[in-house]
């Protein structure tokens, strides 16, 4: 009769462990929170980052139209050199809801600052006659720079909107490294857009700073009755404000007495 033969398990052979699966579970687990985490740090910088060097407020800041303000006033420009910005505060629940405007004049050959506050409800879209809090919350920073830019007759150089108070949170980025100031400051950066590049914006910070612009006393800025003339010459007011060019660049220091 022939012989069963025994079977027997090599020992030279590796055995399937019962966790394979379950440890190859937790490696793609681990490896794909690792992407992830990689992912939303690119993201969030790339996010914080995009706020910087705004593409739609450097086009409107392009879009202004110079106006001579001393024409006809008896009054010439200053022969000091300025830097003037806005800087429009937005509701932190809305962000298409303005706060408060802010005209800063800096005069860089004296080492003063100058701020004026903006009335919201002054005219400053003639042709759809809006205010500025209007045309801010209608269509965006851009087209409120623009317009009031036209009103004031004030060509800025700059623009900042922020959440929080627009003058605290430029002059807060003094002394952020200029190369990563998303890095530094990402809370505040990401309450802020701006047309600057991250070295103007620091620039810009550390100049207001060092002038104490957080401490400065703003004022408000003069406005006058807009008023209309028929036919007869009769003169009538509209009950809307115009903002006051003249005055208002007399107040910031950029039209002077002739010597």
């Amino acid at each position: 009769m022939p012989r069963k033969r025994e079977r027997f398990d090599r020992s030279d052979v590796p055995r399937e462990s019962p966790f394979r699966n379950v440890i190859g579970a937790v490696v793609c687990v681990l490896v794909l929170v690792a992407a992830a985490v990689v992912v939303k740090v690119v993201w969030d910088r790339v996010s914080l980052e995009s706020r910087l060097g705004d593409v739609d407020l450097s086009d409107a800041l392009s879009e202004q139209v110079t106006q001579d303000l001393s024409e006809g006033t008896g009054f010439v420009y200053s022969d000091s050199a300025f830097e003037e910005a806005v800087l429009f505060t937005t509701d932190p629940s809305s962000e298409s809801t303005l706060a408060s405007a802010r005209v800063i004049a800096i005069n860089m050959t004296q080492g003063t600052v100058e701020l004026a506050n903006i009335p919201l409800s002054a005219k400053v879209d003639f042709e759809n006659s809006a205010t500025l809090a209007d045309v801010f919350a209608r269509s965006g920073a851009d087209a409120a720079v623009e317009a009031l830019s036209a009103a004031v007759g004030i060509t800025f150089e700059h623009v900042v909107v922020s959440s929080q108070d627009a003058l605290t949170a430029a002059t807060a980025l003094a002394g952020a490294g200029v190369t990563d100031v998303a890095r530094e400051s990402p809370d505040l950066l990401s309450t802020l857009r701006t047309d600057m590049s991250a070295s103007e914006l620091v620039s810009l910070a550390e100049t207001l700073a060092s002038l104490g612009a957080s401490a400065a006393t703003p004022f408000d800025a003069p406005v006058v009755a807009e008023t209309v003339t028929d036919a007869d010459g009769n003169v009538t007011e509209t009950g809307a404000q115009l903002i006051d060019k003249t005055q208002l660049a007399i107040a910031l220091g950029l039209l002077v007495s002739p010597a």
